[in-house]
This record gives structure tokens, C-alpha cells and sequence, in this order.
């Protein structure tokens, strides 16, 4: 091999190093201009004192740190992941748009008021209480949680406590019914 075989090598493996690079750059760019949610769905229980305690598992057998007490809140969590700042105009349940059902003023954690800015990895979290949850909540398609920004970008997220939860109230309803 002479002396431009070897540039023309070295000239294939910069373009394809170069190329390469250039692709995961443009989708690092597209990747960081969108809005990225994570909404989990949980069960809240308020002590007397205000103590909040949330779960989106159910606890292992002999760890119920509430003491079986029944939850008495329903509360969507909702983290910006994103790289800038957004606010977060609706939380509710279900997927479908038009049967979607918003928690119209719910309580917010750390008392911000609604809507709420989030900053980049900053989080909130929407109480509701459960009685107001029992009438929001109505059939099976409702065991997924919603939030959506000022700029109509919605994000959907579910939990094995919640889908227990929808469970429940369902078979109830159904009990009631018949």
C-alpha cells in the first residue's frame, strides 16, 4: 500500500466518524427541545399533623407503614424532565380527550398555587381528595393519569397502586349497581 491508499482510509473513516457524530448530534438537538413529563399516579395518606405519605407500589406484606389505614387522597405526581421550564395547566385521569376528567383546583404540594411552573427536573404534586377521586373515577378506561402544559403537550403515566386502586372503586361501583 502506498502513502494514498492510507489518506484515502484515513479520509473514509474521518467522513464516517464525522457523519456519525453529526446524526446523534441532530438527535441530542431534537431530543432536548421537546417536553418530557413522567406523571405516576399515587395514593396519599394526610396525618393529623399534615404529614403526607405517598405510594405508587402497594408495600410488601408486614411493612404497611400506615398501619392499614385506607388512603385518603389521590395524588398525581408530575416531574419536568425537560431542559426548560414549563406549566402545567391540567392534571386528571383517563386518556380519551373527550372523556378525560380534570382535577379542576386540586391541592398542590409545597402550597405553589395553579397553574404551576415547573423549572428543568423540578416536581409537583396534585391531591385529591378521595371522595371527589370516587366521582372522577368511573370505569376501568380512567386507570391512567394525565397532565397537560400550557402549550396542549399531554403525557400520560399509570402505577400498580393506581391500577389496584381503579380496580377496587370499579368493583365496588359494580356492587353498588347490582
Amino acid at each position: 500500500m502506498n502513502v494514498t491508499d492510507w489518506i484515502a482510509i484515513i479520509g473514509a473513516v474521518t467522513g464516517v466518524v464525522g457523519t456519525v457524530l453529526g446524526v446523534i448530534t441532530i438527535a441530542d438537538l431534537l431530543s432536548r427541545n421537546r417536553v418530557k413529563l413522567r406523571v405516576t399516579p399515587k395514593l396519599a395518606w394526610v396525618n393529623r399533623r399534615g404529614m403526607v405519605l405517598t405510594a405508587e407500589k402497594p408495600a410488601p406484606a408486614g411493612h404497611d407503614p400506615t398501619g392499614g389505614d385506607p388512603p385518603n387522597r389521590l395524588a398525581v405526581e408530575v416531574v419536568n424532565l425537560s431542559a426548560f421550564a414549563v406549566t402545567i395547566s391540567e392534571v386528571g385521569v383517563g386518556r380519551v380527550v373527550g372523556r378525560r376528567r380534570v382535577f379542576v383546583v386540586p391541592d398542590l404540594s409545597d402550597g405553589k398555587s395553579w397553574p404551576v411552573r415547573l423549572e428543568s427536573r423540578e416536581a409537583v404534586t396534585a391531591f385529591l381528595h378521595l371522595e371527589a377521586a370516587r366521582d372522577v373515577i368511573s370505569t376501568s378506561a380512567d386507570r391512567i393519569a394525565y397532565s397537560q402544559t400550557d402549550c396542549g403537550v399531554v403525557k400520560y403515566g399509570t402505577s400498580p397502586m393506581f391500577d389496584k386502586f381503579v380496580d377496587d372503586l370499579v368493583r365496588k361501583g359494580s356492587e353498588e349497581n347490582s
